[in-house]
């Protein structure tokens, strides 16, 4: 952890930002207040589709190694396809954030929750010695990864990005109770019912359940778009 805080202080330079104050930075608007956040039907729809697809994602990445064991295949094996999944997680974010600057954030969370369903669901149809396993677990990781992305770009979008940083902590508390709840619920279905395919197919419905509320928020944030400026910004 280290080297990476080094480097940013070392090589990261923004000498010409705007000051908070300066008319330069005037442009950028009033960031709504955590009241008025928690009031926009974006804000809800957003977060659930976070909590979702977090808690999908890691339902599945927590117990990978245990489904693939306990299914008689190699830890070795196991092991690989997990760290399939993570190095995929790489591009996946350089993806979902090309598609965000191209696009929309939107259309990067659509991109990223797609590919955890289809990876779950592939998940679930694959056997667990096939080779198949490796390129869900490619599939899986492009949308693990990406979705890491959907809080900032969601909130970049929208409300700019000065003084951003509630708006961001209220999304990041969507996407933190998904990963910390979703592998433990995925261990005490399977604890319960001793079948991966229980938790499994909870974790593909709250995907799709992500997915249908993602696709659900074109016509708000096309309503927040067009009302941004005459609520948002300051005079």
């Amino acid at each position: 952890m280290a080297i990476p805080f080094f480097l940013t202080l070392l090589l990261v330079r923004n000498p010409d930002a705007p000051d908070a104050a300066s008319p330069t930075a005037s442009h950028i608007g009033r960031v709504p207040t955590a009241a008025e956040l928690i009031r926009m039907p974006m804000f809800w729809i957003f977060g659930t589709s976070l909590f979702f697809c977090a808690h999908a994602m890691l339902g599945v990445q927590q117990n990978l190694i245990s489904y693939l064991t306990g299914e008689h295949v190699a830890p070795k094996d196991a092991a690989l396809a997990l760290a399939i999944a993570l190095a995929a997680a790489a591009p996946g974010k350089l993806i979902s954030g090309i598609l965000a600057d191209r696009l929309s954030a939107r259309a990067s969370m659509i991109f990223s929750v797609v590919c955890v369903t289809l990876g779950i669901l592939a998940l679930l149809n694959t056997p667990p010695q096939s080779g198949l396993i490796y390129w869900l677990a490619i599939v899986f990781g492009l949308g693990y990864g990406g979705i890491f992305n959907a809080s900032p770009t969601i909130v970049f979008e929208f409300f700019g990005t000065h003084q951003v940083g509630k708006a961001l902590g209220l999304f990041y508390i969507f996407f933190g109770l998904g990963t910390s709840s979703g592998g433990e619920l995925a261990g005490h279905l399977f604890d319960e019912t001793h079948r991966w395919s229980v938790p499994f197919t909870v974790d593909l419905c709250l995907a799709v359940a992500s997915l249908a509320l993602v696709l659900a928020a074109r016509r708000q944030t096309r309503r927040v778009t067009a009302s941004a400026k005459p609520v948002l910004s300051t005079p």
